[in-house]
C-alpha cells in the first residue's frame, strides 16, 4: 500500500501490517514496536535534513525487516551537506537513548530502559564506517575532499573490516552475558551481509 504525503511516499508492506497486528500484544512485539519507533526517528531525521538541503523525492518503506528510506538526493548534495544529512540521524538516536536512560533512572520504567538501549545501539552501529551505513557515507564524504576515489575505497575497506571484527567481538561477548544477544546478532549479520553485498555490487 502506497500513501503519498507531500513529496514523501510511504510504502507499507502486507507482511509488516500482519506481523505488527499479531505481535503487538506480546513482549517480543512490544520490543519490535520500540525498534520501529527508533527506526522511524532515525529515518525521520534523515528526511528532515534532506528536505532542508533541497531533496524533494523520498520513499519510506515499511517492511517486516524495519523501515528503509530510498532517495537519489544524496548524490546531489555537497560534501558538507552529505555529512550533515548522514551523521545527524545516529547522533539523534544517541541523544534520545541518553535521555530515555535518564528517564529510566528517575522512574524505573523498563520500557524507558529498552528504548534507551535500542536507540544507543542503533546510533552507535550506524556510525560504524561501513559503506552502506551513515558512518561509511560520512567517512567517504570527508575523505573525498582530500583523497582520490581509489584511495577512499582502500581506506574505507580497511576500516569496514575492522568495524566488522569489532562488532563480531561485541556480539561474542553478549553470548556470555546473555543480554541483547538477538538484537546484536541481527546487527552483526545485517552489517556483514550488507558489506558483502556492497562489495559484490
Amino acid at each position: 500500500m502506497y500513501i503519498e504525503i507531500g513529496n514523501i511516499t510511504f510504502y507499507i508492506s502486507f507482511s509488516f501490517a500482519v506481523f505488527l497486528a499479531v505481535a503487538a500484544n506480546t513482549s517480543v512485539g512490544r520490543t519490535y514496536l520500540l525498534s520501529l519507533i527508533c527506526a522511524f526517528l532515525h529515518e525521520g531525521v534523515h528526511v528532515f535534513f534532506l528536505k532542508k538541503c533541497g531533496c524533494r523525492k523520498i520513499l519510506l518503506k515499511f517492511s517486516f525487516g524495519g523501515i528503509k528510506m530510498q532517495t537519489d538526493g544524496f548524490s546531489l548534495l555537497s560534501y558538507k551537506n552529505t555529512v550533515l544529512c548522514t551523521v545527524s540521524a545516529p547522533i539523534v538516536n544517541i541523544i534520545t537513548g541518553a535521555l530515555f536512560y535518564c528517564l529510566f533512572f528517575l522512574f524505573r520504567k523498563e520500557v524507558f530502559y529498552i528504548f534507551a538501549v535500542i536507540n544507543l545501539i542503533t546510533g552507535a552501529v550506524n556510525l560504524l564506517p561501513l559503506p552502506f551505513l551513515d558512518g561509511g557515507r560520512t567517512l567517504a564524504a570527508l575523505l573525498a575532499v582530500k583523497y582520490e576515489e581509489h584511495e577512499i575505497r582502500k581506506i574505507c575497506d580497511i576500516l569496514a573490516v575492522t568495524s566488522l571484527v569489532f562488532l563480531g567481538g561485541v556480539f561474542a561477548v553478549t553470548l556470555f552475558m546473555k543480554k541483547y544477544v538477538l538484537f546484536l546478532m541481527f546487527f552483526f549479520f545485517y552489517c556483514t551481509l550488507g558489506y558483502i553485498n556492497d562489495k559484490l555490487t
